[in-house]
């Protein structure tokens, strides 16, 4: 009874063996005295320890076990890995872990200690451990982490089905990085799994990615302001994922790449959250949805209104069941840099496209936006606005939408074009027999490149009485086209 009640108040880091098998941790060399100076374990809950103290050469630490055995854990240091080199544990019997991992740092003191001071102290601790099974009552207590401190603790671990708790609100640069990344096995995460309302720098970077079974996020990402990179690449490829909620992303202050392919490849995705900032940021929201085949609309407002260079770079490329969104989407009037460059790349059943109210444009803005959105038929008047344009803005725009059969009236009221404005913009769009162009100035080298290249073979180009500059062929009015003044 006293060493049952000694193990509950030290609550050591336990392994309870599933069957038969060996339970290794090795110590790399690297990891010398200055990171752990020694372990111990026990196989008799905590009546008797074996301990291995750290000389500085590499340690292998081996325990028997047999189904049902417990084997603790307890060690004195500040942690066990460091950026490029780690410890880790691997069996070959099926196990549980439980119990309070800062056994591992504090022995028999680690009871309250919530501080962790190295960066990437449990760094790939238990990484490719394909025998750990639950982790559920594993203890991560500390609410003070460091950089990199659980990065790829669990990745790889294609058996483990669920995962411990992680209590801090304030998180560091790459604390949880790939810790469950391609965790196969994982079906549900808690709701409330990430408290945390002060983010750092790749705090959740490619966390979950690779899930391929998971089925839920948690309820919300509490945190207001999210800094570069801090859910990059989060949930990539969680296939199982089939729906978000709503308010799970509330930040209104973003940073480059912060929601970077967060869901990308998620191709059992029906549903995108709200994303209620007003100010982009550079590549907040790339690849964000890409390849979410099974999205078919989008019932949100993308509500920013002051853009960033890249900020919706391939948001929602090869949404392929994507069908109809909001025409009310897109409501800035001033754009930055390939903001919208290959935002609906590949959504070939897309039948509408939403209002562009820009009148202030920028390099690339528009560019491949809509390229190989093969179920656009029409295009509505007065989408493009802008009469003052800029470099390659609306390079290769349409290109490749092969139902696309007329453009209308209005879509392109631009007197004077600019370099590149025009190139490639209808590039392939073989139905397209119908263009008006108000241009009077097309003197700007390469503004009409290869625009009209592969489309049908004859057709009607309307333009100005007044203009007579145009050539024929793939850089101006497509060949066996007649034309008409306006």
């Amino acid at each position: 009874m006293r060493r049952r009640l000694l193990q509950e108040k030290h609550d050591y880091l336990t392994f309870t063996a599933l069957a038969d098998g060996d339970f290794t941790l090795t110590i790399p060399a690297a990891i010398d005295n200055t990171f752990v100076e020694r372990v111990s374990y026990s196989t008799d809950e905590g009546k008797t320890w074996t301990t291995t103290t750290n000389d500085n050469t590499q340690k292998v630490i081996t325990v028997s076990v047999s189904n049902g055995d417990k084997v603790l854990w307890k060690g004195k240091g500040n942690g066990y890995g460091d950026y490029s080199v780690w410890s880790k544990f691997s069996s070959t019997a099926n196990f549980n872990a439980s119990g309070n991992i800062m056994s591992l740092l504090y022995e028999d003191k680690h009871s309250g200690k919530t501080t962790l001071t190295n960066p990437n102290s449990f760094c790939c601790l238990f990484a490719n451990n394909t025998k750990i099974i639950s982790a559920d009552r594993l203890l991560l207590p500390a609410t003070t982490v460091t950089s990199g401190c659980y990065r790829s603790m669990f990745e790889y671990c294609s058996s483990l089905t669920n995962v411990p708790n992680l209590p801090a609100t304030t998180l560091s640069d790459y604390c949880y990085s790939y810790m469950f990344r391609s965790c196969t096995s994982l079906t549900s995460i808690p709701a409330n799994l990430l408290p945390a309302t002060t983010l750092s720098e790749g705090s959740y970077y490619d966390m979950f990615s690779g899930c391929t079974n998971l089925s839920n996020v948690p309820n919300s990402l509490p945190a207001t302001t999210m800094p570069q990179k801090c859910c990059y690449y989060m949930f990539n490829s969680c296939t199982s994922l089939t729906s978000i909620p709503s308010g799970l992303l509330p930040a209104t202050t973003l940073a480059s790449q912060c929601y970077a392919g967060m869901f990308s490849g998620c191709s059992g995705l029906t549903s995108i959250p709200n994303l209620p900032a007003t100010t982009a940021a550079g590549h907040c929201y790339a690849y964000m949805f890409s390849g979410c085949t099974s999205l078919t609309t989008l019932t949100n407002i993308l509500p920013a209104t002051t853009l960033a260079d890249y900020c919706y770079n391939y948001m929602f490329n090869g949404c392929t069941s994507l069908t109809t969104i909001p025409t009310d989407l897109l409501p800035a009037t001033t754009l930055a840099s390939r903001c919208y460059q290959r935002m609906f790349t590949g959504c070939t059943n897309l039948t509408n496209v939403p209002n562009l109210p820009a009148t202030t444009l920028a390099e690339y803005c528009y560019s491949s936006m809509f390229q190989a959105c093969t179920g656009l038929t029409t295009i509505p008047s007065g989408l493009l606005p802008a009469t003052a344009l800029a470099s390659s803005c609306y390079f290769n725009m349409f290109s490749g939408c092969t139902g696309l059969t007329s453009i209308p009236t209005g879509l392109l009221p631009a007197t004077t074009l600019a370099s590149g404005c025009y190139s490639n913009m209808f590039y392939g769009c073989t139905k397209l027999n119908r263009i008006w162009c108000y241009a009077t100035d097309i003197s700007v080298s390469g503004c009409t490149y290869y625009w009209v290249s592969g489309v049908a073979s004859s057709g009607i180009f309307y333009k100005k009485s007044s203009m007579s500059s145009w050539t024929t062929g793939v850089n101006g009015i497509p060949s066996g086209w007649s034309v008409q003044n306006v």
